[in-house]
């Protein structure tokens, strides 16, 4: 009853998160007594996978910080660590973004329940959803009693994503090296997508990766015309964002450190909690364009 109380009395508490401020995402699964717990973070990908069984990208004690979204950027990785408050054992997940679209599954798995002298208590063990997207979650609690439990048991919580795909399609791409290891980039886009003029103006950030490199990051300070079709940062613009019935297009000009020359290109470009990402071949001259009549009608092999 004791241990009981001591949990109880915890769980109320809830300590504030530490560094809550450097991130967006923060799971915290707290549990008393010698139970042995995972929590677990399933990457969308692997999301319809087995929770009894460990899948490739899963963020849990066996790979703390996986790499997600962006290939080697670290800010949309999520980070796994483990430690003790008082009695009560802590095991959390945090992350600041989390791009890649789709769900998320939360899993909390017992490996095992070991409190034999007292089976009928089970292991009490709270699941806290601290922060998704920036905001306050939920949490759920369950007991495990040990009395009719046998093997390994889970419980999911879904988290769908912050990010809703903004459905590009690169249509031109252009670099130009300008010596010191950087060149000169411009990206010309098209987007499925209807924005709003609130999902361009209120976003606090547009961003754009290239493979493994951030080279373009802005604090979202738009300008746009009256008639609120075509918005831009920056004079002379570095981004600009046509957003009527006839044309739905981002054309982006920056500098990277990269060379894009004769490679394969992952781009990711980031407007808000909107995300595009596609995949091209940049030629030997630095270039890249679209060919809509190769796309819909492709030679025969």
């Amino acid at each position: 009853m004791r241990k009981f109380l001591i949990l109880t009395t915890i769980l109320l508490l809830t300590p504030s998160f530490v560094g809550a401020d450097a991130y967006n995402y923060a799971i915290r699964m707290m549990w008393v007594g010698d139970a042995e717990m995972q929590l677990i973070m399933r990457h969308p990908e692997n999301v319809s996978d087995n929770e009894d069984a460990v899948s490739a990208k899963d963020c849990y004690s066996g790979n703390r910080s996986p790499d997600w979204g962006v290939q080697d950027i670290t800010s949309d990785n999520p980070e796994w660590a483990s430690y003790k408050d008082g009695v009560t054992n802590v095991q959390e997940i945090v992350a600041e973004d989390l791009f890649d679209v789709g769900n998320y599954k939360i899993i909390a798995r017992c490996i095992s329940n070991a409190d034999p002298e007292k089976p009928a208590q089970g292991t009490k063990v709270l699941i806290d959803t601290l922060l998704w997207k920036g905001l306050p979650g939920d949490r759920e609690s369950v007991t495990l009693n040990a009395s009719t439990f046998y093997g390994t048991k889970t419980w999911a919580i879904i988290k769908e994503s912050d990010y809703k795909d903004l459905y590009t399609r690169i249509l031109k791409f252009r670099y130009v090296k300008s010596g010191l290891g950087k060149g000169k980039y411009s990206i010309y886009a098209n987007y499925a997508t209807n924005l709003d003029r609130d999902d361009i103006t209120t976003n606090t950030y547009f961003k754009v990766y290239l493979n493994n490199e951030q080279v373009y990051r802005d604090t979202g300070n738009w300008e746009w015309n009256k008639k609120q079709t075509v918005f831009h940062v920056h004079k002379p613009w570095t981004v600009k964002v046509w957003r009527n019935d006839n044309k739905r297009e981002i054309k982006v000009r920056g500098v990277a450190d990269g060379a894009y020359h004769s490679v394969d290109v992952r781009s990711k470009i980031v407007l808000g909690r909107y995300i595009g990402t596609n995949d091209f071949f940049v030629r030997k001259n630095g270039k890249y364009v679209f060919k809509e009549h190769d796309y819909i009608h492709p030679d025969k092999k």
